[in-house]
């Protein structure tokens, strides 16, 4: 039996292991194929031009946090923090830019099982899981981009992964509470949707403490991290003054969600998008479905509760609470030159970290009539006991509470319904691998589960990162560029990528002022750089005289040479 158990753990870490080679090879593969587009040069530490680019570049810890207020980021500060630092080791490249995303991406594979296998499901479930993970389309397109996504999902997995080892106990319990704790409040600052992460995972602990003496510690603790992160808050209110930039189409969203975590979502700026049949997207969807209710219905093997977990000192929770209020106050100092208008809300917020603390005692004092509630609950309710697995509660809360927001705020996006993506493929898994063991014949599920895969992998690798070439116009440009030529530009987010590729000291870029540099270069060509916008009145005035002699065009962008005649 020992040599049986040996051999099969053995298999399980050799095909665990081929996965995740598959999944680095995918991407790290042509990691610096496409262009930068404008959502990557909001990464600090790109040496681009003060003055011309929108955003100005950030190479210290003060232009990067200054850089969430004044332009239009609805982003915590983690990840543009840690590029911060990681440019500065490593430089600007593309392959720099990118290569965090693709290691996150990676390291994903590997906890996607860990999250899996730490809940009692099968090896085979496991794998699955974490096979999927590895195929899947949109998880290798964000882990190419220098974007927070793929660092936020991983830190959900992480973190779970960490709440789940607390509760299965063992040695170190204290490093491993201080693990979950940094973990978790790194999420919390690198994505806003990891909120939803956070809150199941402590609506997941008050259900497993009914009929539980006293409160849990780790709710408790839990709490703590939620006072901690209170901040967060403030600054999401503050940018909250920004439209919303997600998806509007919010029952095609949902739709290509239910492809097993966006497999086929189409390419949203081609005319020519690829698209698959409708009759074969309606069955992947059903697919899901179905392996998805499978997956949620089966038991899963139940931790213990953490006892050695010891209650937060109640100094430690009012200590947190102070400097909570302290930050957002502090905050509010430097939000308020911003934007006035919204600095009382900023204010107004500082109230937050006070009621969480007022709340943590009273739950304390009132735990026995809250215990009964819950239990009558639970007593009245099926549906509340069937939530045991923490995977399928990280599927179903979240999703559900973005879609019922998103019908009032646009809020449902591919890319931070990222974050709960594992958690339906290990819930698919779960009811793949139920059914084959059921019925060996349901083993054909494996093989469509393969095909859909391998044909998301085709779709995202000629899936555009921007609609905007701007590497194939500089790739172009540069070599029929002459050092006296004048080149004008528009001040605006969409030029700004072009000077990642052509070093705005050796050219000579013009944004304002038109006709003054030309009446001071009179023998100088004009280049305009245009998109799919008319150009400025300012640079057509002052291109009167000149004749078009020449373009250079990019896919949604164009260079065009004037000179006089």
């Amino acid at each position: 039996m020992f040599a049986l158990t040996v051999q099969k753990r053995t298999w399980t870490i050799a095909i665990l292991g081929i996965v995740m080679l598959f999944g680095a090879y995918l991407r790290l593969y042509d990691l610096d194929k496409q262009t930068i587009g404008h959502i990557e040069v909001y990464t600090p530490g790109i040496r681009l031009p003060a003055g011309l680019a929108d955003p100005s570049p950030r190479l210290n810890l003060s232009d990067t946090l200054i850089g969430l207020l004044v332009f239009q980021e609805p982003h915590p500060p983690g990840y543009y923090v840690l590029m911060l630092g990681w440019t500065k080791l490593f430089g600007d490249s593309v392959i720099a830019l990118r290569l965090p995303s693709a290691l996150f991406g990676i390291a994903s594979i590997l906890l996607i099982y860990v999250v899996s296998h730490y809940e009692g499901d099968n090896s085979l479930t496991s794998l699955l899981a974490a096979g999927m993970l590895a195929f899947n389309g949109l998880h290798i397109f964000w882990s190419q981009i220098s974007k927070m996504y793929a660092l936020g999902c991983l830190l959900g997995l992480l973190s779970t992964v960490l709440l789940l080892r607390l509760l299965k106990g063992g040695a170190w319990p204290r490093l491993f509470l201080w693990m979950y704790i940094g973990v978790t409040l790194a999420g919390l600052a690198t994505v806003v949707f990891f909120w939803l992460i956070f809150f199941t995972h402590m609506l997941w602990v008050l259900l497993r403490s009914i009929n539980k003496p006293v409160m849990p510690a780790l709710f408790n603790w839990q709490t703590v991290i939620w006072i901690l992160g209170s901040p967060l808050w403030a600054l999401v209110i503050f940018q909250s003054r920004r439209s919303s930039y997600m998806d509007e189409n919010l029952f095609a969203g949902v739709s290509h969600f239910l492809q097993l975590g966006f497999l086929f979502e189409p390419e949203e700026w081609l005319a020519n998008a690829y698209t698959i049949p409708a009759a074969a997207t309606f069955t992947l969807i059903i697919l899901t479905f179905f392996l998805g209710v499978i997956g949620f219905t089966a038991k899963r093997n139940e931790g213990s509760e953490a006892a050695f977990i010891t209650q937060p000192p109640y100094w430690g929770v009012v200590i947190a609470g102070v400097a909570a209020v302290l930050i957002i106050l502090k905050f509010a100092q430097y939000s308020k030159p911003v934007d006035p208008s919204r600095n009382s809300l900023v204010v107004a917020a500082s109230v937050l970290p006070a009621f969480l603390v007022l709340l943590y005692f009273l739950l304390q004092r009132n735990w026995e009539h809250i215990q009964i509630v819950e239990t009558i609950l639970a007593e009245k309710s099926r549906w509340l006991n069937s939530f045991s697995s923490l995977n399928s509660l990280l599927l179903i809360f979240p999703t559900m509470l973005t879609v019922a927001v998103s019908l009032f705020i646009p809020l449902f996006a591919s890319r931070t319904m990222l974050l709960f993506v594992p958690y339906l493929l290990i819930v698919v898994s779960r009811g793949a691998v139920s059914l084959i063991h059921h019925n060996r014949r349901w083993i054909i599920i494996l093989l469509v589960l393969a095909v859909v895969h391998a044909y998301s992998v085709n779709h995202y690798k000629h899936r555009l990162f921007h609609p905007t070439d701007y590497k194939g116009l500089a790739e172009k440009w540069t070599p029929v560029i002459q050092r006296s030529d004048l080149i004008f530009v528009q001040y605006d987010w969409a030029t700004t990528p072009i000077f990642y590729y052509l070093d705005a000291n050796r050219y000579y870029f013009v944004n304002q002022g038109y006709s003054q540099k030309i009446s001071q270069n009179p023998d100088s060509r004009v280049w305009v750089l245009t998109f799919e916008v008319s150009v400025p009145q300012a640079i057509r005035e002052a291109l009167i005289g000149y004749k078009p002699v020449k373009s250079v065009e990019a896919l949604g962008i164009k260079a065009e040479l004037f000179d006089r005649p």
